[in-house]
């Protein structure tokens, strides 16, 4: 998914003339890395943990006509994974645009924060228009499994400035770490439709 070399590139580079140490100030701090590859690794165990054990036909169960079963959900995960990090990466290979900096309004913690309420995801008009192709339970892990590792190898080798590559969403400004942080949310979103499934009093046993 991802094709971002040239940061690990440039940071084994650094490493080599030991220089990594007094990266530019204009990349994202460790405290601020620490906390992307964390939020990405633990949105990743808790999807499995989540869905372990279950039998197809409690994993195609659906609550009511029209709403999505707990594959579904995990299908749905990786398009918005894919396309959260395609707007991310290509907001990155643009020129830095920092003067924008001033129209963001959420803080990273306020970021985080949208996973916890009590809201269902709206998917925008062009995920709902992607149509997930037809996989195993199986297959549909191991894509997501592979996807969150290339995200993971990005977040703890890139030397891009995140912060100063801002993209205009539906809900306003934000910068591309706040993306790749945001991407996270959306699959605790997602975890938390599954957990309502599980809760139907109809769920298969």
């Amino acid at each position: 998914m991802l094709k971002r070399t040239k940061g690990y590139t440039l940071l084994l580079l650094l490493v080599l003339t030991g220089l990594a140490g007094r990266l530019s100030t204009t990349t994202i701090t460790s405290k601020e890395r620490r906390l992307i590859i964390d939020e990405l690794k633990e949105s990743k165990a808790v999807v499995f943990k989540t869905v372990k054990g279950l039998s197809e036909e409690q994993l195609n169960f659906k609550t009511s006509a029209g709403q999505r079963s707990i594959k579904e959900c995990l299908q749905q995960i990786i398009v918005v994974e894919n396309h959260l990090w395609n707007m991310a990466d290509a907001s990155l290979n643009k020129p830095a645009n920092p003067d924008k900096n001033k129209e963001i309004k959420l803080t990273d913690q306020e970021v985080q924060a949208l996973a916890y309420k009590d809201q269902k995801t709206q998917a925008s008009k062009s995920l709902k228009s992607i149509k997930p192709p037809t996989k195993t339970t199986e297959e549909i892990l191991d894509a997501f499994k592979n996807s969150t590792n290339d995200l993971i190898k990005f977040a703890k080798t890139s030397t891009d400035d995140m912060r100063s590559h801002i993209l205009k969403m539906p809900t306003g400004y934000i910068d591309s770490y706040q993306m790749i942080l945001y991407l996270s949310v959306q699959t605790r979103c997602y975890v938390k439709q599954i957990e309502k499934i599980k809760a139907n009093p109809l769920f298969p046993k």
